[in-house]
């Protein structure tokens, strides 16, 4: 697939950057539509017409919301595309951990985040993958918050048994 992105010049490659960033009337872009669609191969394409020197173009493309404040993420969490969240948030290396942890922080205009629509749709690999990610550094005042807010859910609980988690002295 990056194959077929070398054609372009250096020119038309910015042109292609700007249309793949374009949003429609509801502000959904190219990206949330492939997405909604499961098209794993698009998201992949898409992603990928960004180079290494774009990564900040990229982050913000991929952290873009439409006019409901849906991410590519809140979609495909929603959605079952496993895949798909993967895809996203693999965008962020590890020196990009502080917009990552943003990244899976944001809300919906219903206040859901891609974590919270994962366990409402039941799709467990999901709530692991994202768990996972978003876990990666235990001390992390964010995600200590979210497990003690989130505590009572069954998910979290499975979460917090399993990596051997002390709430209360995490929230001291």
């Amino acid at each position: 697939m990056t194959l077929l992105l070398n054609v372009f010049s250096e020119e038309e490659k910015g042109k292609l950057i700007e249309y793949v960033m374009k949003e429609n009337e509801n502000k959904c872009t190219t990206l949330h539509v492939a997405t909604v669609h499961g098209r794993e191969k698009i998201v992949t394409l898409l992603m990928n017409a960004f180079s290494a020197e774009e990564k900040h173009k990229l982050i913000e493309y991929v952290m873009k919301e439409n006019q409901d404040k849906y991410t590519a993420l809140h979609i495909a969490s929603c959605s079952g595309y496993k895949k798909i969240v993967t895809l996203l948030v693999n965008v962020f290396g590890k020196d990009k951990n502080r917009q990552l942890i943003e990244y899976l922080m944001k809300e919906t205009e219903h206040q859901n985040t891609a974590l919270h629509l994962a366990i409402h749709n039941g799709y467990e690999e999901i709530v692991t993958l994202l768990l996972n990610v978003f876990g990666k550094d235990k001390n992390n005042p964010q995600f200590i918050k979210y497990l003690i807010k989130e505590k009572e859910n069954k998910h979290i609980q499975r979460y917090i048994l399993l990596h051997k988690l002390d709430i209360k002295k995490l929230s001291k």
